[in-house]
């Protein structure tokens, strides 16, 4: 009986303390210099141009060409320095480029999205291939991870080829996945 009044007793101390260590991180991410906000706190700030810039054509256009993919996809910066708009816009694609379309097989005039996948999983791939500096290779390789075909789990393997071990690791993390050939799945 006792045992429960002192752990009842360091709970109700401990709360005022994790309370107060959450509130103060609120306020400094919202006091921050506005170089690095917080994602939220961004989106919050730029809901408008966000929901302007995540509208079904918008997003379509970055994969009707390698061009426009590429052109999205040169917006990724090393360090974190990416814009948070393009950044959400390369996610997006990468989601829109995985969800089926409502149109069928009989509609055969209405393109699909499958023909896109392809178009920005090749830019992706370019992309990470590319790059010289291990944040773009990883940012690229994450995108992947979501939306490549098993075909290419080679080809994203020898992303992280000849760079740091943190990028090859996860290239061939990425690459395993692709195949379907996770840790403890049954061979």
């Amino acid at each position: 009986m006792q045992r429960k009044h002192l752990v009842a007793i360091l709970a109700a101390a401990a709360l005022p303390a994790f309370a107060f260590n959450y509130e103060t991180l609120v306020k400094n991410a919202e006091s921050t210099d506005g170089k690095a906000p917080i994602s939220s706190i961004w989106q919050d700030k730029n809901g408008k141009a966000l929901a302007a810039a995540m509208s079904e054509e918008a997003i379509a256009a970055f994969t009707e060409s390698e061009e426009a993919a590429m052109k999205l996809l040169s917006s990724v910066k090393p360090a974190y320095a990416t814009d948070p708009l393009d950044a959400f816009r390369i996610a997006e694609v990468t989601h829109w480029v995985m969800v089926d379309s409502d149109s069928s097989w009989y509609e055969f005039w209405r393109e699909h999205r499958g023909s896109n996948r392809r178009v920005w999983t090749e830019a992706l791939l370019a992309t990470a291939s590319g790059a010289t500096d291990d944040y773009v290779k990883i940012f690229c390789l994450d995108q992947l991870r979501w939306c490549a075909f098993p075909c290419q789990a080679e080809r994203v393997g020898l992303v992280g080829a000849g760079g740091s071990k943190a990028v090859g690791d996860f290239a061939q993390m990425v690459a395993r996945e692709l195949k379907g050939d996770r840790i403890g799945a049954a061979r």
